[in-house]
């Protein structure tokens, strides 16, 4: 099937909206030094304050130290184990 510069526009929109509503997935993320987080998560919740350490993408590790009730608006490729914080992620 071809697609029309509509179609990529309305797709693109569709992902725009999509990006800015509430989430409709969400789990507690297991820290793991390999473990790959699933999918294009949203952010992170975090129910139990701590250290959450983060690897993006690029392979950088950050380490963040929060507050329960913290949203933390990151797309983390992992999750170390290093973390203390109890993590949900939304999806």
């Amino acid at each position: 099937m071809a697609y029309t510069n509509e179609d990529v526009l309305a797709d693109r929109v569709r992902q725009a909206i999509e990006k800015q509503s509430p989430a409709t997935f969400f789990k507690t993320i297991a820290p793991h030094d390999t473990n790959v987080v699933d999918g294009q998560i949203r952010s992170l919740f975090i129910s139990a304050a701590g250290t959450v350490v983060a690897e993006d993408h690029a392979g950088n590790n950050v380490t963040f130290d929060l507050d329960a009730g913290t949203v933390l608006p990151i797309r983390p490729r992992l999750i170390k184990a290093a973390s203390t914080a109890t993590i949900i992620g939304l999806w």
